[in-house]
């Protein structure tokens, strides 16, 4: 895994000069607005989650359907800070998505000052990274922890210190906390440390190891079996008190390994999530910088059998191999894939830039960063496009089953009825079919836990009966008879192919109209319909 050679070296004071452009855009891209886009119906169950560990202290995982806790516990900090919001509940994943452009610094004696600048940039300014780092989901504290996995076990590589073996072990905890597909990143990186090792070495291609083959790689870890015993313990020790709710739970620590049991079979089956193996090369189209330079970068590491080129070459292989051949896909995976593919477009750029200077040429050598910066531009646009106007656009193809912007409407609906006159928390409200993310939006704006009745499907006539009705557009026809006549309705776009509909009791609403200066008839939000 050779380093770029010492008299190309950069200090890591310029390094982080030039990496500010990308930690600022990058920023910028994640937190501005951050509440702009509705909550997708996942993040609605995320919030939920946290929402019940903030108001309760108590959360048990559950490997059957959930993924792991570390997104739940994060979320609390940011509860107790601020208080439970859009914002608090995706800040936490936008932090660590902005600060993944930082940790590049840590491939700094092998990309160079260049290299990593360009990685970084790849990582800040990936519309899919950005739009994944402002959603509460899981995938986002994955690849960090990733990353961070890398780093440490390369400064690890380097020095043999201790601390870096334990910060490894705690990464590798945080990945297999935030989500089962760490399996999947686990056996790639493996793979490609082995291809790594396997490749013969070029001259002069010094690596951390000093590893000439799996022989002297197994020494190397014999001499530091102690700082790798250390790594370990700091993994089991943040795994056990994660997944046991710091001691609160501990059938979750059990509910660790059976996961695996449950995930190997949807990942099989597909569940409901089945789709083409070449779904994930679909969507790395927004990344295609990455993708350009990678190529340009496994290329180049097979001919200079540089060993880290190799390595950054046989991860993106394997991961993309693996997400490729397992039936179930959802598109914020494909954060896994791109990673390695920022890293090694990282990579090539500061080979590239080695190269041109060892041929003599240092007016040329400006071109390889100004080029880069140059193709960045677009990259970062198209991230402000996507992510702060086109969001909810299911012409992206990311953009998974968003919930629209329309549904905001429904919201201020059912929140100013409530609030109208002098009946507030003692309306009657019934969901049917419409959980989340109503139900997070409903708490959040003060109603009580159980405030709402949730019902899959319309229940019996006199189960039914409240106040205000929320439900799936696909039921109205059946609640509108059991009901008869007395309701307003409204109907609301939720996400792509769905609509959602509301029944207002006619007085609650002409009340609510009439205090907004309306004539409670077709003044309100969403398609009118009177019964």
């Amino acid at each position: 895994m050779g380093p770029v050679p010492d008299e190309h070296r950069t200090s890591r004071g310029l390094a982080l000069a030039m990496l500010l452009p990308a930690l600022l855009g990058g920023t910028f891209l994640r937190l501005h607005d951050l509440s702009a886009k509705v909550l997708h119906s996942d993040e609605g169950v995320n919030g939920w989650f946290a929402l019940r560990l903030f108001e309760t202290g108590r959360y048990c995982y559950n490997p059957k359907d959930y993924h792991g806790p570390l997104l739940y516990y994060a979320d609390l900090v940011s509860f107790w800070l601020m208080g439970p919001s859009d914002l608090s509940l995706r800040l936490p994943g936008a932090l660590a998505g902005a600060a993944m452009p930082l940790i590049c610094l840590a491939f700094l004696p092998y990309f160079g000052a260049v290299g990593v600048a360009t990685a970084g940039a790849l990582v800040a300014f990936d519309s899919p990274q950005v739009y994944f780092a402002r959603t509460a989901i899981h995938e986002v504290w994955l690849v960090a922890f990733t990353l961070g996995l890398v780093a440490c076990g390369v400064a690890f590589a380097r020095s043999g210190k201790g601390v870096f073996a334990g910060l490894a072990g705690g990464c590798l905890a945080g990945m297999f906390a935030s989500k089962e597909t760490a399996a999947l990143t686990v056996v790639a990186l493996v793979g490609a440390c082995a291809s790594a090792l396997l490749v013969p070495k070029a001259p002069g291609d010094g690596s951390p190891a000093r590893a000439r083959g799996l022989g002297e790689a197994a020494a190397w870890l014999r001499v530091h079996r102690g700082a790798l015993t250390l790594g370990a313990a700091v993994f089991l020790a943040v795994t056990v008190a994660l997944f046991s709710s710091f001691g609160g739970c501990w059938k979750g620590v059990r509910g660790f390994v059976e996961a695996y049991g449950f995930w190997i079979d949807y990942g099989a089956s597909g569940r409901n999530q089945a789709k083409d193996p070449l779904y994930f090369l679909s969507l790395l189209g927004d990344s295609w910088l990455a993708v350009g330079l990678g190529i340009g970068g496994a290329a180049w590491a097979v001919v200079r059998r540089d060993r880290f080129g190799i390595f950054l070459t046989a991860w993106t292989l394997l991961i993309v191999a693996a997400y490729s051949v397992i039936r179930y896909k959802t598109p914020w995976c494909v954060l896994s894939l791109s990673l390695p593919l920022h890293l090694l477009g990282g990579w090539f750029a500061g080979a590239c830039l080695a190269v041109v200077r060892r041929r003599g040429a240092p007016r040329l050598a400006w071109a390889v960063p100004a080029g880069v910066a140059l193709l960045c531009v677009p990259t970062f646009l198209h991230a402000v496009d996507v992510n702060h106007r086109r969001y909810d656009d299911p012409e992206v193809p990311y953009v998974y089953v968003q919930t629209t912007r329309g549904f905001r409407e429904l919201v201020e609906l059912v929140i100013g009825i409530d609030r109208a006159g002098d009946h507030r928390g003692q309306l009657q409200v019934v969901n049917v079919g419409l959980k989340n993310p109503l139900r997070w939006y409903m708490y959040t704006a003060g109603w009580r836990w159980n405030r709402v009745r949730y019902e899959k499907t319309p229940p019996e006539p006199d189960r039914l009966r409240a106040d205000i009705v929320v439900c799936d557009h696909a039921f109205l026809g059946r609640i509108r008879k059991a009901l008869g006549d007395g309701y307003e309705v409204r109907s609301f776009p939720v996400r792509p192919g769905s609509r959602a509909s509301v029944l207002v009791r006619t007085p609650l609403f002409e009340a609510w109209a009439a205090a907004r200066g309306e004539d409670g008839r077709g003044a309100a939000p969403g398609d009118a319909s009177r019964r």
